[in-house]
């Protein structure tokens, strides 16, 4: 089994493509659509999101779960959850044909029935990626992983970009669809080439085991309408306050954000995740794997949200255009909340994979409570800047929540070098948080210094834990409890 520190290197080499690909696009798309058009953009890919959770019913996630203690059924398994989504995909998109124009109206948006049946195409698209996807975390093909992502890296964002540059925004809608078909068709051709080997499989055993992911996926379906429901709803929050060109600010933070450290949640979920699944009922070594992710996480999270933090005043008018200016504040408010984010989501896949529906449901609706009432308030009072400080508030939150489930179910605690590196990090965050956006003399003195010094200590631990990892294992981490 790979170490997490050679797994998360293995993906993020792949995801370097993503980055690169994600900032030129993110630059056509402010140049060709602007502010306003960006928010249009934003609030078709909000909806289009919180369908493909419904699409999903949960089945790529309970499919992990399922197989990584059913090594044997792995077959079945994955043909009844092709059956199910098939299905329930169907009947979706026939619901949407006739009840699509009033949810699109509810954000402003009014679209010909053509279009309406492409955003249809889009959300049955991602569920079935997502199906694919969850074959290869199944198999723990970490390679095909990384070669699936890094062709997608590519192609999608180039579908969404060739479509908004000949259409403008006439083309928005058709972006969003060649994206979508684009994010199935690259694992699902990557799964083919693997040949997996044949399996049979009696009709009442399909119709069984789909019985049993439909149970297993639907709790698992509503934390994650949890999630997509907030981010339905800030958006409209958005829009109510600050208009399409507000939408369009929001837009640039989240797109800043899931660029530079999509890798992480991407490692955590195709990497991380499988393997907590298979360490279930076994409370010692999941506190060692917690412990040895969130490590490999902060110190390579760390470096990377404190240069977005000094140079988002630059980064934004290079990679979008000045007209997005007004973002910065935000940006600077949500980076900060980043380290807090992956500390949380470190247990809380634990939470998933550990206890299932119920408690993980339990966690995640008090995180989408919290979102939607600080954000409220943060917009309502402060603007676009009280939205970054509502995302701060909400993972401290969050993360004491997880923290305390873990600790009492699991016995968790963490390391003394991971609990000083969250919270020594959170105080650097804080500091530069606290200079003026337009202190340049600062920047340059005392910012970029220390920026440069923060990545050398990084790759100084990240080397150090590069070697331990070849070396024998000794005394678990976890002796080292705060």
């Amino acid at each position: 089994m790979k170490s997490p520190l050679k797994a998360t290197f293995q993906l993020s080499l792949a995801t370097l493509f993503t980055m690169a690909m994600g900032l030129i696009s993110a630059k056509v798309l402010a140049l060709v659509l602007g502010p306003s058009g960006l928010g249009v953009l934003g609030l078709l890919q909000a909806v289009v999101g919180f369908l493909s959770v419904v699409a999903g019913l949960g089945i790529s996630t309970a499919l992990v779960r399922k197989g990584a203690s059913q090594h044997q059924a792995i077959g079945l398994i994955e043909r009844s959850g092709l059956y199910l989504t098939a299905m329930w995909n169907l009947f979706l998109f026939l619901a949407w044909i006739f009840l699509g124009p009033h949810l699109l109206s509810r954000f402003g948006i009014h679209v010909g029935r053509f279009w309406q049946i492409l955003l249809g195409l889009s959300f049955g698209f991602q569920s079935f990626a997502n199906l694919q996807l969850a074959g290869l975390k199944l198999r723990r093909q970490v390679g095909a992983i990384a070669r699936a992502s890094a062709i997608s890296a590519v192609m999608v964002p180039l579908a969404m970009v060739v479509m908004v540059a000949y259409g403008h925004r006439n083309g928005v809608v058709p972006a969003i669809t060649a994206s979508a078909a684009m994010a199935f068709l690259i694992p699902w051709w990557v799964r083919r080439r693997l040949r997996p080997s044949p399996d049979s499989a009696s009709a009442p055993e399909i119709r069984s085991e789909m019985r049993s992911l439909l149970w297993a996926g639907l709790p698992l379906m509503i934390s994650a309408l949890v999630g997509a429901s907030t981010k339905t709803a800030i958006p409209l929050m958005v829009q109510d306050q600050l208009g399409r060109a507000g939408v369009g600010f929001y837009m640039v933070g989240l797109t800043l954000s899931s660029t530079y450290l999509g890798f992480l949640s991407g490692t955590m979920s195709q990497e991380y995740f499988p393997r907590l699944s298979a360490l279930k009922g076994k409370p010692r070594e999941l506190v060692a794997a917690i412990n040895r992710q969130q490590q490999v996480t902060l110190w390579i999270a760390l470096p990377i949200v404190a240069t977005v933090e000094i140079f988002a005043k630059w980064l934004v008018p290079l990679v979008w255009t000045a007209r997005f200016g007004p973002a910065v504040p935000m940006i600077r408010w949500m980076v900060m909340a980043d380290l807090l984010r992956f500390s949380s989501w470190s247990l809380s896949f634990v939470i998933l994979s550990e206890y299932g529906g119920s408690l993980y449901l339990g966690t995640e609706l008090l995180g989408g409570a919290a979102t939607l009432t600080l954000s409220f308030f943060g917009l309502s009072f402060l603007g676009l800047r009280g939205l970054g400080m509502a995302l701060n508030l909400k993972y401290a939150l969050y993360l004491g929540w997880v923290w305390l489930i873990c600790r009492k179910r699991l016995g968790f605690v963490w390391t003394r070098s991971n609990g000083w590196a969250l919270v020594l990090g959170q105080l650097l965050m804080f500091i530069l948080l606290l200079v003026p956006i337009n202190s340049s003399p600062f920047a340059a003195w005392v910012e970029i210094p220390l920026d440069g010094a923060l990545i050398l200590l990084s790759a100084h631990k990240l080397w150090r834990q590069w070697r331990a990892s070849e070396s024998k294992p000794t005394r678990a981490e976890s002796s080292q409890a705060l």
